[in-house]
């Protein structure tokens, strides 16, 4: 295993055991999926792609892009709001 993916699986044990904590289901949720959603959250509060990579870790526009998933969200809402 390479130090990169040793500490991937680090912040993945002290992630669950965070969720563990705070009585959260660990099998619905993951530090992956959390990402995503903290990414999509900077983009829907109006934070700049620029300090959301930064805060997010990201180093490459692409990868910084594919987890913001804010269009999505709001595809969703409409959806929902249809079916009202």
């Amino acid at each position: 295993m390479n130090s990169q993916r040793i500490r991937g699986f680090l912040l993945s044990c002290r992630f669950s055991h965070i969720l563990k904590k705070a009585k959260v289901d660990v099998e619905a949720h993951t530090f992956h999926s959390w990402r995503h959603t903290f990414r999509t959250r900077l983009s829907e509060a109006g934070v700049s792609d620029d300090l959301a990579k930064r805060l997010g870790g990201w180093t490459e526009d692409a990868t910084a892009a594919r987890y913001d998933h804010a269009e999505r969200v709001e595809e969703l809402r409409a959806a929902v709001e249809k079916a009202k």
